[in-house]
């Protein structure tokens, strides 16, 4: 079976308050749902669009980026802007990193938005990274049960474990979505 590269979205979300969120997500019919549990304005989408080679937090990165001077205040990814400009800001960012964005109709995208073959090698990904950071996980809360250290040091190292431990599954997984990219380019019609 053919691995897929996991499909990215951008989106920009309004609510009633005036305001726009830019965001990404793989599932972002679920993260507008869960925006809307907590907010006391109805949230709609103004834009969805998936973007290529899985680059979709790039692109919300270097959109917010742009947009920076017109945060809103208490929220780092709504802005105070027309939905129009945080839209051109999103299809800008993706077209300055190189990456084309795609519109989407909100209402197509799958709830869960892997490829068939995604999950499977995300999850061994996963698998194998966590043994090391478990194991010193352990090893920290054992230590504070033992009185080896105290608590502010073991709940400091756990969260600093935690961090690692994300940002090493999010470059072992770009780095594999980069080796199928390379692949497909090299192998177009298979």
């Amino acid at each position: 079976m053919e691995l897929e590269l996991m499909k990215s979205f951008v989106y920009v979300i309004s609510g009633d308050h005036g305001r726009q969120k830019i965001g990404s997500s793989d599932d972002p019919v679920q993260r507008i749902r869960s925006l809307q549990t907590g907010s006391p304005f109805p949230l709609k989408f103004e834009f969805v669009g998936e973007v290529e080679n899985g680059a979709g937090g790039q692109v919300e990165v270097a959109a917010q980026y742009s947009l920076n001077t017109h945060k809103a205040a208490g929220g780092d990814e709504w802005f105070v802007v027309p939905p129009d400009v945080a839209i051109a800001a999103v299809i800008a960012a993706g077209h300055r990193l190189g990456f084309r964005v795609r519109p989407v109709d909100p209402d197509g995208v799958a709830a869960n938005s892997y490829a068939i073959g995604m999950p499977t090698w995300h999850k061994v990904v996963t698998a194998i990274l966590a043994v090391p950071f478990l194991v010193a996980a352990a090893w920290l809360i054992y230590s504070f049960d033992q009185g080896q250290i105290g608590g502010v040091a073991a709940a400091g190292g756990v969260a600093v474990l935690v961090g690692l431990f994300k940002l090493a599954r999010m470059a072992v997984i770009q780095i594999g979505n980069g080796f199928i990219a390379v692949d497909r380019a090299m192998h177009p019609e298979s």
